[in-house]
């Protein structure tokens, strides 16, 4: 019975690390793109995108949003978007690849960024609620405690092994 929890528990923290990983990849696409694409094209998308969700909620807070900062996309924020999407996006990808290999270096590193991530989520959720955020809060958390408990597991393996060497 353990060991099937414990499988579980393993198949649902490879399963965060790849949902990540696919998040991570989709930011360094949207990272390149903002370079590649330029500012009218974007805004224009963007524009496209609110009117449609405009004519569904007129008073819709998403639509409005980005239609508000279509008209304040400039040059230089649409390179601080590209270069913030990009660098984030590797960053997350090499950790998570650490961690698939199970590198003990990823673990107190993703360890530190997630938990820095949370900490600013929880900031930005108490400045305006967004039942979102604490989703997003929630499902951070999560994979926090999942890259505490296999870093556990991993490290009580090195020692092991260290241990037997020993005898």
């Amino acid at each position: 019975m353990k060991k099937v929890r414990e499988r579980n528990i393993f198949v649902t923290y490879e399963i965060a690390l790849l949902l990540k990983a696919s998040q991570a990849f989709l930011e360094v696409v949207a990272g390149i793109l903002f370079y590649a694409i330029s500012t009218t094209a974007i805004t224009t998308f963007i524009l496209f995108i609110a009117h449609g969700e405009l004519a569904e909620s007129p008073n819709g807070i998403v639509s409005n949003f980005l239609i508000q900062s279509a008209h304040q996309l400039s040059v230089s924020g649409k390179f601080f978007i590209g270069f913030y999407l990009l660098i984030h996006g590797i960053i997350k990808l090499v950790l998570i690849f650490g961690l698939f290999a199970k590198k003990l270096w990823a673990y107190p590193a993703s360890l530190v960024g997630l938990g820095g991530l949370i900490l600013y989520q929880l900031y930005n959720l108490i400045i305006r609620y967004s039942i979102l955020l604490l989703l997003l809060i929630v499902v951070d958390s999560i994979i926090l405690w999942l890259i505490v408990r296999e870093h556990n597991k991993s490290y009580k393996t090195l020692l092991d092994v260290e241990v037997s060497s020993y005898r």
